[in-house]
């Protein structure tokens, strides 16, 4: 099949809807599908098209994509890609595509990644997504959350991959004494919607109870000064598998990071400010091989035991999961399973 992918940005971006596109892109293009992608030049050195992996990349330039209906214009300009195509499956963005909407419209696929980072959401933005799943043939959550805050069903829920797991179940406690220093890693975007400032509470607390501990944060952002008062940023990374192996514990708020985290065996620790976030980290799967909390002591109390200053044995374990996370090729398998029951179904 032709597939074409939008999404609103794409390697060498770094982010977790830029990941998903990509491994579901290269696991369904060595099957003998051919990828296209249409997605916004992140920067200037950006070429506008290029071949990456097999993967053929069509860049929306990047003074475009700061207007609506310069961004229309380059769609419908460019509308012969989206004619030729098989399937066409938008990530987020489903409002670049109202000018070639009727050619789109008998193979339109939509997933939902997240949400727009404003709390509590707007009626608005509800509506504008109601709007794009009752305009698509099938639609996808990332996260079974979605639904509870906003006026969609999906078609089926997945939530992201990793490239490989260890498929062994085995638990191994981990013995840290007081006089230890806990090793942390943070994984995600240092921005206001991953609660960077819920995790600064909790190494503020850590402090004063007198906690060893050392943090270093694999990601950047806006957070970045503030995360810098508490250890050192390493910034976006390409193999962020890297550092996390050097970690006892990850501190996540984002499913792939926290999916790349298990299939390590890494214990992973996470923090809530609104219930938003709290439906985001309970509806993920395998959920009771971490810690969940919502405040800074009670991420303390969870992890950490005051009377014999240590912290809890079943905090810190190493843990592998059978068959979680999915894999990318799993991941596709779904995408490539949803495409064809649509197909076989009309044909009928």
């Amino acid at each position: 099949m032709k597939i074409l992918f939008i999404t609103p940005k794409y390697i060498p971006a770094l982010g977790g809807v830029e990941t998903h596109v990509q491994k579901v892109s290269l696991a369904l293009q060595k099957r003998g599908h051919h990828i296209t992608i249409i997605t916004a030049q992140s920067s200037k050195e950006m070429a506008l098209t290029e071949d990456i992996d097999g993967v053929c990349i069509n860049r929306i330039p990047i003074e475009i994509t700061q207007q609506k209906i310069a961004t229309w214009q380059w769609i419908k300009a460019n509308s012969a890609i989206f004619e030729t195509a098989d399937i066409v499956h938008v990530h987020d963005v489903g409002w670049w595509l109202l000018p070639v909407f009727p050619l789109i419209r008998p193979k339109l696929y939509i997933t939902f990644h997240g949400w727009e980072g404003r709390w509590p959401i707007r009626w608005q933005a509800k509506l504008h997504r109601w709007i794009l799943s009752k305009l698509s043939k099938k639609t996808i959550h990332i996260g079974n959350w979605i639904q509870e805050f906003y006026w969609d069903s999906p078609s089926l829920v997945l939530y992201g991959g990793v490239d490989r797991r260890n498929k062994t179940i085995q638990i191994n406690q981990t013995k840290h004494k007081s006089r230890n220093i806990l090793k942390l890693i943070f994984i995600g975007r240092l921005v206001k919607e991953n609660d960077i400032a819920s995790y600064c509470q909790y190494f503020d607390v850590l402090r004063e109870k007198q906690i060893a501990f050392r943090i270093h944060w694999v990601g950047d952002g806006p957070w970045r000064k503030t995360c810098e008062k508490y250890g050192r940023v390493l910034g976006m990374v390409t193999k962020p598998k890297e550092f996390l192996v050097r970690a006892d514990v990850v501190l996540a708020s984002s499913y792939l990071s926290i999916l790349l985290a298990r299939s390590m065996g890494k214990p992973v620790w996470a923090l809530y400010s609104q219930r938003l976030k709290q439906k985001y980290l309970e509806s993920l799967p395998n959920k009771e091989a971490m810690v969940i909390a919502g405040s800074a002591d009670e991420l303390v109390q969870e992890t950490y035991d005051e009377k014999v200053k240590s912290w809890k044995p079943a905090a810190i374990a190493t843990q592998y999961s059978k068959n979680w996370p999915p894999t990318w090729r799993e991941v596709a398998t779904v995408y490539e399973t949803l495409w064809q029951s649509t197909t076989n179904h009309e044909k009928q």
